[in-house]
């Protein structure tokens, strides 16, 4: 009975060891078979990415020889026309994205920046202290220098935001201006050129050098149908008693005086810091160019020799610019009204 037990349990073995087997062999059978459809795939998709890839090359080719043989075909006139609408497409495609790119820079702008008052008011800016000024809770209106708006400090580069001077949505500079001779009044010009020296004035005041007044950095703004310098494009500025000292190459000394006109020759030849005589040698370069576009204006003419004299000593000072030019507006005034 124990001899039966044992072939029994050893039949039953066997049988389990042929089923695992069997089911080993059908499991190798199949990962076999995905393997090949795999490959398959595989070269079936190579196959047919490359054949796409020869038709699109073969289909591109077949549009370039069209369009040569229409461009033979074509006259001159119509390769022309051709051109131009293709250039006037790209041009407005470009300024499209411009317009989009300045858009969303206006937009960044306005989330950024800090307005400091909701709408600007005049103000006297005798009465105006340094405190409330640099806090940005004033600031005054009308004074020949730009209103600020506010500032975006978050990042760099740093920017500002001022008020827009113009004319009728225009940027008027006063080198456009006086190439026009508008206005054609001495006494209107001498209140002008009165309002820019006495705007530089102010500054020198506040212990700050311009160092880059030419006639491109005064902008003439239209308010209340009278005409006011402002004086802009402070990047140059700095301190008063930290005027840069040039030290340049006689190559560099000529490029500045062939390029840069306005700048004072002393601070050319690196013999004297910038200084407020050099602001007033660029103002003097203002002087002159209304001169030259209107021969009558003598007494401003003796005024812009002094102001452009080699030597800074002898030059006028800013307060003695200010009260000649103040003083040639009344006598103007006054020789008006007796007319």
């Amino acid at each position: 009975m124990a001899e039966n037990q044992t072939n029994a349990s050893g039949s039953l073995f066997c049988q389990t060891t042929r089923l695992s087997q069997s089911v080993v062999d059908r499991a190798s059978d199949s990962l076999a078979d995905d393997r090949q459809n795999t490959i398959q795939r595989t070269r079936t998709g190579q196959k047919f990415r490359k054949n796409t890839l020869e038709e699109l090359h073969r289909k591109r080719l077949k549009r370039n020889k069209a369009r040569k043989s229409n461009m033979r075909q074509m006259t001159k006139k119509d390769k022309r026309t051709l051109i131009r609408s293709k250039i006037k497409k790209d041009l407005e495609a470009a300024h499209k994205n411009e317009i989009a790119q300045l858009t969303n820079s206006v937009v960044d702008l306005k989330q950024k920046a800090v307005f400091f008052w909701k709408s600007p008011k005049e103000i006297n800016r005798k009465n105006l202290t340094d405190d409330t000024i640099q806090s940005g809770e004033e600031s005054y209106l009308g004074e020949g220098l730009p209103l600020l708006f506010g500032t975006c400090i978050d990042v760099k580069p740093y920017l500002l935001v001022p008020q827009f001077h113009g004319m009728e949505g225009n940027c008027v500079t006063f080198s456009c201006l006086v190439h026009k001779i508008i206005p054609d009044s001495q006494k209107e010009w001498c209140r002008i050129m009165y309002e820019c020296a006495d705007a530089l004035l102010f500054i020198h005041s506040k212990d700050h050098l311009h160092n880059d007044l030419k006639g491109d950095n005064v902008i003439i703004s239209d308010v209340n149908n009278s005409l006011h310098p402002v004086i802009i494009d402070f990047g140059k500025s700095t301190l008063l008693t930290k005027g840069k000292l040039y030290k340049l190459s006689l190559r560099d000394q000529e490029k500045y005086r062939k390029y840069h006109k306005h700048i004072a020759p002393e601070v050319v030849r690196g013999t004297h810091p910038q200084s407020p005589a050099s602001d007033v040698y660029g103002f003097g370069l203002l002087l002159s160019l209304l001169c030259k576009y209107n021969k009558t204006y003598e007494p401003l003419r003796k005024l812009v020799f002094s102001c452009i004299s080699g030597s800074p000593e002898k030059r006028p000072t800013t307060q003695q610019l200010v009260a000649e030019l103040q003083l040639q507006y009344t006598s103007q005034s006054v020789q008006i009204s007796k007319q």
